[in-house]
């Protein structure tokens, strides 16, 4: 079917620096790996059965942002912005996030200053073209709002708390839905030390994008119909309604590259997912972008202990 439309098995790529929690999460290392207008949210045609990505290599590194040698740049999100360019967010370690600006999302130039005091940010543009930027804050996922995309205002409270959860959880990956409303998809979150747990993607519903209602049952891992390791999802809603998840699987088969691979999952109602496949990308996090010409562009991490937490980009070949 053409589809249009994180933390490693050994790593933790990904690390927020929550207010009031210590200033560089703990980062474990996995073995190195070789070098390589828009729309509110990810929508686009169906792409090309043969279709398959293309890896760009690194975009970003640690000096890039700032960040000493050795220390995580992870989670990024990204979005169109009216002339054309990229603008992607970051988390960098012991700032918070940080936003940059690219012309073809490979070549990427550090904007002054610091965008919000958090961890994995997710951004979504709204109807108005404002923006809401979601990101890991104390006790779960917050949010803010900005105009520009530079200057945010943090909302008040949480949009969904760990505890409402059970556990700690990664920001929310969101699509609108047909009959109103959004749904938004997260996992559990990794911490270093555990090993290649099996992980599991969970959903919400929002009438607002501000009051969220965890729904019932695992939409991907232990306790669904597709019962494979998977965090960090990113969200890509089809033209024909149906959903496909991005989502890191800590499992991988050696045939697919490395320890930890990129998987992709459909499923026509959003809710049941029963079969997945390799985008053969070794890496973690996911974020899914549609470019204006309707192509698409996955951005995602990978952690080395010579270079530290850095960024990969991909993007699909028809």
């Amino acid at each position: 079917m053409k589809r249009t439309f994180a933390i490693f098995a050994l790593v933790l790529l990904l690390a927020a620096c929550a207010p009031g929690e210590p200033a560089g999460p703990p980062v474990q290392e996995p073995a190195p790996l070789p070098a390589e207008s828009a729309a509110p949210l990810a929508t686009n045609e169906p792409a090309a059965p043969q279709a398959a990505w293309v890896e760009d290599g690194i975009i970003l590194q640690p000096a890039d942002l700032g960040v000493p040698e050795g220390m995580p740049v992870a989670d990024v999100s990204a979005y169109n912005l009216p002339d054309g360019r990229i603008r992607l967010y970051a988390f960098a370690q012991e700032q918070g996030v940080r936003s940059l600006v690219s012309e073809d999302g490979v070549a990427f130039t550090l904007e002054d200053g610091v965008r919000v005091d958090g961890g994995m940010p997710r951004v979504v543009q709204l109807e108005d073209g404002s923006l809401r930027l979601f990101f890991i804050s104390a006790g779960g996922i917050g949010s803010a709002v900005s105009e520009d995309g530079l200057t945010f205002t943090v909302e008040p409270g949480l949009r969904l708390s760990n505890a409402d959860a059970g556990h700690e959880i990664t920001p929310l990956a969101i699509i609108p839905l047909a009959e109103g409303g959004f749904r938004a998809y997260f996992s559990d979150l990794p911490r270093p030390g555990t090993g290649p747990d099996p992980h599991q993607v969970y959903s919400a519903v929002s009438e607002d994008m501000l009051t969220w209602t965890i729904e019932e049952g695992v939409r991907i891992g232990v306790g669904s119909a597709l019962e494979e390791s998977a965090e960090h999802p990113a969200a890509l809603l089809n033209a024909d309604g149906s959903v496909t998840l991005y989502t890191c699987n800590n499992r991988a088969e050696p045939s697919e590259g490395g320890p930890t691979v990129i998987r992709e999952a459909t499923s026509a109602d959003g809710l049941t997912f029963t079969e997945s496949t390799s985008t053969y990308l070794v890496g973690c996090d996911p974020d899914i972008l549609v470019l204006p010409d309707g192509g698409l562009r996955l951005f995602y991490g990978n952690f080395d202990a010579a270079i530290g937490g850095y960024i990969l980009s991909a993007h699909l070949e028809q």
